[in-house]
Parts: structure tokens; C-alpha cells; sequence
């Protein structure tokens, strides 16, 4: 029987007084406007101003965390929390245009353009799983810290030995997933804890999410900057170096310990909640599980889904299953069975999927389009993609102001349909197509897909998930993010190698085009410039944008018939 939505099995909430929790309290009183200013300070000393208590009378939106002593400090937390989310795209972004330049660079098939992302995402599939449960038994600071000097050593190593051969290079992308996947879910355990269900925390949840089109872009522009340069993969990882050290000595500074936030939890009347053990046993089944999947299915396509690929796939099929089943047995499962029975998480985690993994199929393949078809240099493909930041910023806005009176589930469903709407605005383009008039509004349109389905997911999952488990309800949200990318993409690139396989016709692609790309052909660029196509015809495109389109259907129709989530109000953790 389904809970009803945000409950739990255990659904006990921390009673909160009236008056504001501290050990020693002292009350500062405004003389000039009449309004209380409460100050919480310990034994330690002063910890800051405390936020507004939903149960305080007049109380309309809670205020900054009391640990976070200035603003400052709060948008240096917020900004070391969200460099997950940004150096997972960023590092997507740099790959993404230069993956003609890197298949050439070490003499790949075209059919392996697709490995470069893949190892990243395969390695940061494979960290996903255990980080979230790694923060919450101890601390979120430790995993982040960790994560950002891993990824700093990462970037040098790639920088000094990552071109000098196609394994060289993987086994580097593959440590930056891995630097990533500490942070990404670990961070979202770190924001969840920090903030209780209400308007601050949505602003905060959607500040986040618009760091990821940002790291894309910019990812993408600086790849493409440093395309001409026959070194530009070694300086492509020595100046993300040079970035992540940066955000890591950040992190030293202002993203509070363990300690402070047990103290803050503490104080603000939360009940203790005491350390779990960590599930090894179904952590390992896991992290297998995602590993075989995202590989079988990476590796499909440039294997010509040899019997070794499929064979993966259908292993990983089981060991989810044998992962469901233990942790309905053990003890301290690494996902509490509990957020299985939350009405409206199965909905919430199918339109997600089907939406970020469509939008993300899509938007790779727009950007081959301009390569392949198109003839655009990197830097000029990367560019084509500013409107994702400025959209993304435009995305945040919205979620913070909408969420608290729009039913989330129009908000998750408008985000489908914006994934759905992207690749509509490059079915009728064609070599000569210029930008302005159907690319640029496609880009623009679509960005709306990650930011507003990221949000809604992440603040669905962190207030409808019990303290103690912030850090796994991030770990669900990363691997849906990055299954979903791994299996559409993969798809997607199947279905298009199959068109190309069997010699179909699209009719959606008009006569004249069919062939473009085909058998050497060749034509002319808007520019004047010959352009081959290098293997890739504007049918295999087409055919890989209508899978996307149906894809993102789908999850409207889960969003409109089977999901139902209530606006967002102020209130405390789930105990």
C-alpha cells in the first residue's frame, strides 16, 4: 500500500519550540523596526543569526543557517555545493565538442565518439552509488573536500600523460568521473541537511541546478577555444586544474564539518540520529550493476552489439534485481525501502529520467550536427550554446518563485515538454540552415528541460527523505541522471547506426539531403566550405531526434496521468 506523498514509514517529525533552541540564548531586540532578531550562541561562541522557525509566529520563510555566519559564507556554501553539478557538465561540455578532434587524435572510429563521455560517466556511475551513503554516515564535508583534490590530481595527471594514448586518455576521464561522483550526490546530503523544506531551500535546490547548462557551456567554449592548438587536450586538462583547485581551496574554507551541522541539528531540537552501518554487500551489487550497464550499452553500438555487450546488459538486469532484494533483508540498506513505498517517487524518477536522458541524447547530437552536417569549427559549436546559461539562469528564477505556488508535478512535466520541443527545431534544418532561425530558439527552448526537471526532482526526493538519508536520496537522483544520459545516448546512437546499417530512408529529411553524408559525399557548407559528414548522415540525425521527441512524450504523459506533487511549503525534516 503507497504511503501517502511525503510520508514514510516512520513519518515523526523534530517538535520545534516557540522560542528559538539554543543551550545559552541571548534575545537582541530591534529598537528601530520593533521585529526580533534571534541569536544562538554556545558554549563555542556565537554561531550566527538563526533562521526563522516555521512554527514562530509570523514566520514566512526561513532564514539564513546559523552556522553559515554571512552571506558570504552562505554563497561560498552554496557555490562549493553546486560545483558538482558544474564540473559534471562542464567536463561533459569539453568532450562534446571535440570529439572529432579526439577520435582523430588517437584514430577512432566514429562509432566510438560516443566512449570519450562514456568512461566519465561509466567511472561516475560506478562512485554514484557509495558516495550519498558515505555522506551521511560521515559527513558531507570529508567526501566533497576528498572529491575536489582527487579531481584536481586527476586534471594534472591527464594535463602531463593523458594524450599520449587512447587508454591513457580514457583511464584519466575515467578518474575525473570518479572525482565528480563524490561531490555530486554528497552535496545535494549536504544542502538537504543544512535546509528545511520551505522557499529558501527551493532557491537554493534551483541556484543549483542552473550550474549545470552553465558548466556546459563553458565547458564547451573552452574545448572549442583550445581545438586549433595540437595540444589542446593536455591544455584542456591543465586549466580545469587550475578551476577545480580553486573551488577545492574554497571548500576548505566555507563548507562547515560534520560537527557543526550535527551542533546546528542538535540545537534546533532535531532528534539525534545515530550512525548507520554501511551496506557493503549492496554496495558492491551496485556499484556492479551500474558499471556492466553503463558499459554494455556504451560499448553496444562501436561493437556492433557483439554477444559480450548484451551480455552485460542482461547481467546488470539481474544484479538489480539481486540489489532490490538485499536490501529488503539487511538491516541498514543503502536506499531505506521506505522511499520505494513514497507515493509518487516512481513517477517523479521515470519523467526525470525519460526527460534529463533525452534532452541530453538530443543536445550531443546537435552539436554533431553542427560538426558533421554543418562543418562549424568546436569553438563555433560551443558558442551556438550560450543561450543554455542565460536560459539556465532564467530556469531558476522561475522554480524559486513557482514551486511554492504551482503543483510541482507541472513543473517536472513542463520540463518534459521542453526536452521534447529541443530537437523539434532541428527536424526541418538542413546543411545551410543558419542559426538564428531554428537552432538558437531550439537551444534556448530546451534548456528549460534540466534545470526545472533537476529541481523538482531533487526537492521531491531531499524533503520526502528523512534526514539520515539526505545523502542517498542524492545518490538516486545522480544515477537516474546518469543512467538515463548513458542509456538514451547509447540508444540513440544504435538507432542511428541502424538506419545507416539497413540503408533506411526518413521522410522526414527532404530527398535532396538523404544522402548527405553518405558514401564520402560532399557538399557545401553556409560558409563555402566542403563538408563530408564524416560518417554520419542527416537520416541517422533524424532518426535520433525522433527517438528523443518520443521520449520526452512519455514522460509528459507519466508527468500529466500518474504524478502528483503538492506545492512546496515551509516545514521541518522528516525524522
Amino acid at each position: 500500500m503507497d504511503l501517502p506523498l511525503g510520508e514514510l514509514e516512520t513519518p515523526a517529525r523534530s517538535s520545534m519550540t516557540m522560542t528559538t533552541p539554543c543551550e545559552v540564548r541571548e534575545l537582541h531586540e530591534s529598537n528601530a523596526t520593533g521585529n526580533d532578531v534571534n541569536k544562538c550562541t554556545t558554549l563555542g561562541g556565537e554561531m550566527g543569526e538563526v533562521e526563522d522557525l516555521p512554527g514562530q509566529p509570523g514566520a514566512s520563510i526561513q532564514g539564513r543557517p546559523p552556522m553559515l555566519t554571512s552571506g558570504v559564507a552562505e554563497i561560498s556554501f552554496i557555490l562549493v555545493c553546486s560545483a558538482g553539478q558544474y564540473f559534471f557538465s562542464h567536463l561533459l561540455g569539453n568532450c562534446a565538442v571535440l570529439q572529432d578532434v579526439i577520435t582523430d587524435m588517437f584514430h577512432m572510429p566514429a562509432s566510438q565518439r560516443v566512449w570519450p563521455n562514456g568512461a566519465y560517466n561509466l567511472a561516475n556511475g560506478l562512485g554514484v552509488p557509495l558516495s550519498g551513503a558515505l555522506a551521511d554516515i560521515y559527513g558531507a564535508r570529508i567526501l566533497i573536500v576528498a572529491s575536489l583534490g582527487w579531481l584536481t590530481i586527476a586534471c594534472i595527471l591527464g594535463a602531463a600523460v593523458g594524450t599520449r594514448s587512447s587508454i591513457a586518455f580514457m583511464v584519466i576521464r575515467a578518474l575525473q568521473g570518479l572525482g565528480v561522483s563524490g561531490m555530486t550526490s554528497s552535496s545535494i546530503s549536504y544542502l538537504g541537511r543544512v535546509y528545511k523544506p520551505g522557499k529558501r531551500k527551493t532557491a537554493v535546490f534551483s541556484g543549483m541546478a542552473s550550474l549545470a547548462p552553465i558548466g556546459y557551456v563553458v565547458g564547451a567554449i573552452q574545448g572549442g577555444a583550445l581545438s586549433k592548438s595540437k595540444t589542446a587536450v593536455a591544455w584542456m586538462f591543465g586549466s580545469n586544474a587550475l578551476i577545480v583547485g580553486i573551488i577545492f581551496l574554497a571548500a576548505l574554507k566555507y563548507a562547515p564539518s560534520e560537527q557543526t551541522v550535527r551542533q546546528y541539528e542538535r540545537l534546533t531540537g532535531a532528534p539525534a540520529v545515530p550512525r548507520r552501518k554501511f551496506d557493503w554487500i549492496g554496495a558492491v551489487v551496485a556499484v556492479a550493476a551500474c558499471g556492466l550497464l553503463i558499459f554494455g550499452l556504451t560499448q553496444g553500438s562501436a561493437a556492433h552489439w557483439a554477444p559480450y555487450t548484451y551480455s552485460t546488459i542482461i547481467a546488470a538486469v539481474f544484479l538489480f534485481a539481486l540489489f532490490v532484494f538485499i536490501e529488503s533483508k539487511v538491516a541498514d540498506p543503502l536506499v531505506p525501502n521506505s522511499i520505494w513505498k513514497t507515493k509518487g517517487f516512481l513517477p517523479v524518477a521515470s519523467a526525470y529520467f525519460l526527460s534529463f536522458g533525452c534532452f541530453s541524447a538530443y543536445q550531443f547530437y546537435a552539436i554533431t550536427f553542427w560538426l558533421r552536417i554543418q562543418g562549424k569549427t568546436p569553438l563555433v559549436a560551443g558558442l551556438y550554446l550560450i543561450p543554455n546559461a542565460f536560459i539556465g539562469v532564467l530556469a531558476t528564477f522561475l522554480v524559486a518563485r513557482l514551486f511554492h505556488i504551482m503543483p510541482g508535478h507541472l513543473i517536472l512535466g513542463a520540463g518534459c515538454v521542453a526536452s521534447a520541443l529541443g530537437p523539434v527545431f532541428f527536424l526541418t534544418q538542413h546543411p545551410a540552415t543558419t542559426y538564428w532561425a531554428l537552432s538558437f530558439p531550439g537551444i534556448a527552448i530546451s534548456t528549460f528541460a534540466p534545470d526545472l526537471s533537476f529541481a523538482a526532482a531533487a526537492i521531491f526526493l531531499t524533503t520526502h527523505c528523512s534526514r539520515r538519508y539526505q545523502g542517498v536520496a542524492g545518490s538516486l537522483l545522480i544515477t537516474l541522471q546518469n543512467l538515463s544520459s548513458a542509456i538514451v545516448t547509447s540508444t540513440s546512437e544504435s538507432i542511428g547506426t541502424a538506419v545507416e546499417q539497413h540503408h533506411l530512408s526518413v521522410l522526414s529529411v527532404p530527398k535532396q539531403f538523404r544522402n548527405v553524408g553518405n558514401n564520402g559525399t560532399t557538399w557545401m557548407g553556409p560558409e563555402h566550405s566542403l563538408v563530408t559528414g564524416r560518417g554520419t548522415t542527416l537520416q541517422q540525425l533524424h532518426t535520433i531526434w525522433w527517438f528523443d521527441i518520443s521520449g520526452s512524450l512519455l514522460g509528459i504523459i507519466v508527468a500529466a496521468l500518474f504524478l502528483r506533487v503538492p506545492k512546496a511549503t515551509e516545514s521541518d525534516h522528516i525524522e
